[in-house]
């Protein structure tokens, strides 16, 4: 089997063979087009394994993914919104079980593309963009634990949101709440 049959199985919705297939191929060689092959399988099972109810194999996957995604070339940067989307899932699913500040903290919001911040339309709703979900997450896990620890851990995380954007709602609201915290 070949990387490119990985990505037919893929295409197939064949997930868990295609992830089966790479895992020792990547074992053997950490090549451009393996660890490309990799990431976008691993993704698809930590989706998987989130819909099935089997968090903690995707909690397991998730971890893998942030070993690995270093190595990926991301150019475009979609591999980084899809960790970001892979963080937003294991918080939805494992709640407390899952720091969305310690995980930014470690990942960084700076490393958010554009699109990242970018509000979402369809015809009949509007939904939050990537950035505004995760510090939607942010905001409540600091008002959760509102210790001076937690609020300097959110200080880098702010510092990116506000130089984004030092006008919007909930970088304002993150801005006032860790300055609550701190006084």
């Amino acid at each position: 089997m070949e990387v490119r049959d990985v990505f037919e199985l893929r295409k197939q919705g064949r997930i868990e063979e295609a992830y089966e297939a790479i895992r020792p191929m990547y074992a053997a060689h950490q090549g451009h087009y393996t660890t490309i092959a990799m990431f976008w399988t691993a993704s698809d099972m930590l989706k998987l394994r989130v819909s099935q109810n089997r968090v903690d194999e995707a909690a397991k996957i998730f971890q893998a993914l942030c070993r690995l995604y270093p190595n990926l070339d991301d150019k475009d940067r979609r591999g980084n919104t899809a960790m970001l989307r892979h963080a937003l899932r294991l918080k939805h699913a494992l709640g407390e079980g899952f720091s969305m500040i310690d995980f930014l903290s470690n990942w960084g919001l700076e490393t958010l593309s554009p699109g990242d911040w970018t509000v979402e339309k369809n015809e009949e709703r509007t939904f939050p963009s990537t950035a505004q979900r995760l510090l939607d997450y942010v905001i409540y896990e600091l008002k959760q634990q509102p210790t001076p620890e937690m609020a300097l851990k959110t200080v880098p995380i702010l510092r990116a949101a506000l130089a984004h954007d030092a006008q919007d709602k909930r970088h304002l609201q993150l801005k006032e709440l860790v300055y609550e915290i701190g006084k």
